[in-house]
């Protein structure tokens, strides 16, 4: 401390009690008035780096709706995201990003939504009264009955059971 005469061992003890003072009662003052943010936050995004663009973004989330709706891919019940990225020849890290930033939805749940409703569609069908409801959940996707059961109540509020009970 000595190359700097004017500030003295009790000098800088004061301007170190002053800014400890001071960040003190800034906190305080920004907690007391409903800030409960000191810092601000910053936005560190999954996809920060993304290439996409918008265009890019709508002919991939044409291409997924389309191979559900046409080509009705979910009916494979050992679908997964890496099969959907070879049949449309898109990245499977942009199939996520489409899914997850601009539509709101996971691979999983995207899947399974048509799926059930798939299901429902089949179940109103009478060609299909001979079926079980295992059956079709079978035929329309789905591995097991606990995964059918969940994801069906999950999109519909009510269980299978229950559904086709109030079809009827």
């Amino acid at each position: 401390m000595s190359e700097l005469p004017f500030l003295s061992d009790q000098n800088f003890n004061s301007y170190l009690l002053l800014v400890v003072a001071f960040l003190f009662y800034f906190i305080a003052f920004k907690l007391f008035n409903g800030n409960k943010e000191i810092l601000p936050k910053v936005e560190i995004g999954k996809y920060k780096n993304s290439n996409l663009n918008d265009e890019t973004i709508n002919k991939y989330k044409t291409a997924l709706i389309n191979a559900m709706q046409i080509d009705k891919i979910y009916l494979d019940g050992k679908l997964s995201i890496q099969d959907v990225s070879d049949k449309l020849n898109i990245p499977r890290q942009y199939i996520s990003e489409v899914l997850n930033e601009h539509m709101n939805t996971n691979f999983q749940d995207f899947i399974n939504e048509y799926r059930v409703e798939e299901f429902v569609n089949r179940l109103k069908n009478d060609q299909n009264n001979n079926l079980t409801l295992l059956g079709i959940a079978t035929d329309v996707g789905f591995n097991s009955k606990s995964s059918f059961n969940a994801t069906f109540k999950k999109f519909k509020g009510v269980t299978p059971t229950q559904f086709k009970k109030n079809l009827l």
